[in-house]
């Protein structure tokens, strides 16, 4: 699935052109507060009538339990999932959907009277009539309970008449649904998806599982252009729960005769999801939904079959904030408060745009905390405890709290202007103000959940035509429009603004905001100061769990082990080290991995204390607390074969023959370092031959790949930097300090990028060792970062822009784009006697062995659930190649 990255010049106008301007953009300045005050720059989207119940305008369920083909394997529950889901959805007592807006299609519609067949040209239809008629504002809900496989390089989901041999004829393929997504006028899509892609007898017939690894992309609803260059997306991505990640069963509940996630869902959408901002309101929202899922799922999936199974979930909380149903226990109750209100608002005489904003507001609680108040004060009317002055004065001091002063507008406009100012002069290609100005402008919107007024969608296709003077009074109006929100405060409005904008030229250019900056460098600096814990959200729990603790640091020393829980945090100092009144603890439950971290991260020196709690092996728990003192991390990126009993590593996979594996996680600021240390430490003891593991390596420093590229080639090119300007750039090795002396193999997969490539394309071209694995993932451009100080208030900021590409000692580009195929010359290719791919499950499980061999073994006996056996196929690969090749120089030696 798409992720969510980091994120000029025209000709002069003349004054009528500029009057023009000015008059257009008052319009709209007025129009933006007006949609501030009544709720549409809020997140509540179009306006919702009173005697109206919200709801999905179309919706589509599927489920089937057997299919035609016996190849296709049968499921128990589909088919009651979907009737389960669709009576919910119509009852008087559930979602009051009227019937005639629901499609249901089953493997067996006989036994319900409005069912249809499951058939593939019913199904198509239904799609069909959902996706082609809604509107742009209307929910669109697709349910599908069943089977599916791949098909070519994408996936395929399963019709009841669907054969496994024919799935490319006679199912529906992602690319079909693909582009009935795409062309779609709705930017409300919901699927909710309990789908195996492995669904079929693969001893009947094996098939190609290529496409797996594209599986629910069809939801990202970018057209071909937009996939090349992730700019001004025209479509909302659809909003996805899936029960699992596709690839194999998800958890049921035989005694309740249905999958967990209608079982979990149902229970949200019955009121249980209803909770924004701790307040039951009558309206389930798609973002309340899949997060009372993703926290609800775990735990009972745990119960259901002893492991804490996680839900996918693809979504944008900034723009989740539509209703999906209401909650039926409330609903009634919200729809008497509005009749009130519209009965105290007649006979007092309110203005229309005033009655209209109090429905809003009484209809659905607010995103933000402004408009949150001011709801406070229209239920307070409805209840007779304010009277009609009493409101309208309270109205006018938050509508002059929604305004943004024009010096704050400026202060936007010229950072806008400052970085793209930055982008202009360093992107590798030459850019104007028109690639820059409309996607910082419509990424803004984007990010607010809202569409681009015409006025000034219009506008921003004449971008070209704007000298610098009027491009900033352009986004000068823009700010003053959107108007002020919780979540542009401060310097947050330039920070998405800027973000979308460079994030428009690239995958990988991106402004940095502070917050991010300091976080990245955490990841890349190989240093922070901290305690030295790796920790990761706890589903079961909702705490966050202790991954391993890193060796030497504070909390090692301490004893945090694996598996602890973290449950709470005590501070004694604040973040710039000075003492607090009192400590201040805090329960991690709830709480997202960066604010825990963010609790536990402090100046060095200070203490903190963690709260953990243990789970022994037989079962009791402990509750312990920690005082640590923060101090500077130094963060592993080389790693060996296997903990020694001090937890230093032990670098050979095969000690009889002194065969050595190294691997590296990432090229940071020491690697090039701790790798020569442990080079030093195998030629000490004997190195006949050397395994380079950097399999899911994303990169990092290209001095660091071309640090490490030396310790393997002699004399000789090693990489080529071609800037937009000036010469090009050429980094060699030197003979000194190379090593030369064994045979060497290079283990490369698809997320091997970017430094991996430099490294193993290096060694390729130079002859100095055999790739083995799979093809690289094709980054053939370099990123640098200037570092952007706002105000010294705010801390640095970055603009991280790709400003030259890299070659290979072959004169051979490694970039791949959207128009690659696979047979282009893209990546690196590994030997094609050594090409071992494998299936997106076992690289799935690769990626957990590798992480897990990663971890600190418990001092402490704890509970611990047992890790299924996995055989490294690749890498025995190459200990099977290198054993050959130690054997045949022994016996040349031997001979000669």
């Amino acid at each position: 699935m798409r992720l969510a990255s980091w994120l000029a010049e025209g000709a002069s106008g003349s004054s009528s052109r500029r009057s023009k301007l000015g008059r257009c953009w008052a319009g709209i300045l007025a129009l933006g507060l007006w949609q501030a005050a009544c709720g549409g720059l809020l997140g509540l989207g179009q306006p919702l009538q009173a005697a109206e119940t919200p709801g999905p305008a179309y919706t589509v369920i599927v489920g089937v339990n057997q299919y035609a083909d016996a190849a296709i394997l049968p499921r128990s529950f589909a088919e009651a999932d979907a009737v389960a889901l669709y009576q919910w959805l119509t009852s008087e007592h559930g979602g009051q959907v009227p019937a005639e807006r629901v499609r249901l299609l089953l493997g067996r519609p006989q036994g319900h009277p409005r069912a249809l067949p499951a058939r593939r040209e019913e199904i198509l239809k239904a799609l069909h009539w959902a996706l082609d008629n809604a509107k742009e504002e209307e929910v669109v809900l697709v349910a599908w309970f069943g089977q599916g496989a791949p098909v070519g390089d994408r996936t395929c989901y399963f019709a009841a008449d669907s054969t496994l041999k024919d799935r490319g004829k006679n199912a529906i393929s992602a690319t079909q649904l693909e582009q009935l997504l795409e062309q779609s006028k709705s930017n409300r899509i919901v699927a909710i998806l309990d789908v195996n892609f492995r669904g079929y007898d693969d001893k009947k017939e094996k098939i190609s599982t290529l496409g797996l690894e594209k599986r629910f992309q069809e939801f990202d609803r970018l057209s071909d252009e937009e996939q090349e260059r992730h700019a001004d997306q025209r479509q909302t991505p659809a909003w996805v729960l899936s029960a699992n990640d596709g690839l194999g069963p998800s958890p049921e509940d035989k005694q309740a005769g249905h999958g967990l996630l209608l079982q979990v869902v149902l229970d949200g959408l019955t009121g249980q999801a209803d909770n924004e901002a701790g307040e039951a309101d009558g309206i389930i929202t798609v973002g309340e939904l899949f997060q009372y899922v993703r926290k609800e799922f775990p735990p009972r999936a745990k119960r259901q079959t002893g492991k804490a199974v996680a839900p996918l979930a693809f979504y944008s909380e900034t723009r989740s904030h539509f209703a999906l149903t209401i909650n039926p226990k409330a609903f009634d109750a919200v729809r008497a408060r509005i009749a009130e209100f519209e009965k105290r608002a007649k006979a007092a005489g309110l203005p229309n745009e005033v009655v209209e904003e109090g429905r809003r507001l009484l209809l659905q609680v607010p995103r933000f905390e402004q408009p949150r108040q001011m709801r406070k004060h229209y239920l307070a009317f409805a209840a007779g405890q304010l009277d009609a002055q009493g409101l309208l004065q309270q109205r006018q001091r938050y509508l002059q709290a929604l305004q943004v002063s024009r010096k704050e507008a400026e202060l936007f406009a010229d950072r806008v202007l400052r970085v793209a100012d930055i982008a202009r002069q360093n992107y590798v290609k030459p850019l104007t103000y028109a690639d820059l100005i409309p996607a910082a402008v419509r990424g803004l919107y984007r990010y607010l959940d809202e569409k681009v007024p015409p006025t000034l969608e219009k506008r921003l296709e004449e971008v070209g035509e704007l000298n610098r003077e009027q491009l900033r009074q352009l986004l000068v109006e823009v700010r003053m429009a959107v108007g002020q929100r919780d979540d542009l405060q401060g310097a947050k409005a330039s920070y998405r603004a800027c973000e979308a904008m460079l994030h428009s030229l690239d995958n990988y250019s991106a402004f940095i905001d502070p917050d991010t900056v300091a976080e990245i460098e955490r990841q890349t600096q190989q240093v922070f100061i901290g305690v030295g814990v790796q920790i990761q959200k706890d589903l079961a729990t909702d705490t966050v769990r202790v991954v391993t603790p890193l060796r030497g640091s504070p909390a090692y020393r301490a004893g945090i082990q694996k598996d602890d829980l973290i449950v709470g945090v005590t501070n004694f100092v604040d973040k710039e080290g000075n003492r607090l009144p009192k400590p201040e603890y805090t329960d991690t439950r709830g709480m997202s991995i960066r604010d825990v971290v963010n609790k536990i991260l402090g100046k060095e020196g200070t203490e903190v204390q963690l709260h953990v709690e243990r789970e022994l092996a037989d079962g009791t728990k402990k509750q312990l607390q920690f005082r640590l003192t923060r101090s500077r991390i130094e963060v592993e990126t080389v790693f060996g074969v296997r903990r020694k009993p001090d937890d230093s590593w032990d670098f050979y996979i095969d000690p009889q023959n002194k065969i050595g594996y190294i691997r590296l996680s990432q090229f940071a600021r020491f690697t090039a370092r701790d790798l020569q240390r442990a080079l030093e430490e195998l030629r000490q003891n004997g190195l006949n031959g050397l395994i380079l593991d950097l399999r899911f390596n994303p990169g990092g420093y290209l001095d660091a790949a071309v640090k490490i590229a030396d310790l393997f080639v002699d004399d000789g090119l090693i990489v080529t930097v071609r800037p937009r300007r000036g010469q090009p750039v050429e980094f060699t090795g030197r003979h000194e300090g190379s090593y030369l002396d064994f045979p060497l193999v290079v283990l490369i997969n698809g997320g091997s990028a970017s430094a991996s490539e430099i490294v193993s394309a290096c060694i390729q071209d130079h002859d100095r060792g055999i790739i083995m694995g799979e093809r690289s993932f094709g980054k053939g451009s370099v990123q640098n970062i200037i570092e952007l100080q706002f105000d010294r208030s705010e801390g640095p900021s970055e603009v991280k822009l790709t400003t030259a590409t890299f070659w290979r000692p072959s004169g051979k580009n490694l970039a791949r784009d959207r128009k690659s195929k696979e047979e282009d010359d893209w990546g690196v290719r590994p030997h094609p006697d050594y090409t071992l791919k494998l299936e997106p499950g076992e690289r799935a499980q690769l990626f957990e062995h590798l992480r897990q061999g990663e971890v600190i073994p418990p001092r402490e006996p704890v509970k611990t659930e047992p890790q299924e056996p996995f055989t490294d196929r690749q890498l025995q690969m190459a200990v099977d190649f290198l054993k050959r090749q130690i054997a045949g120089q022994q016996k040349n030696g031997k001979s000669g």
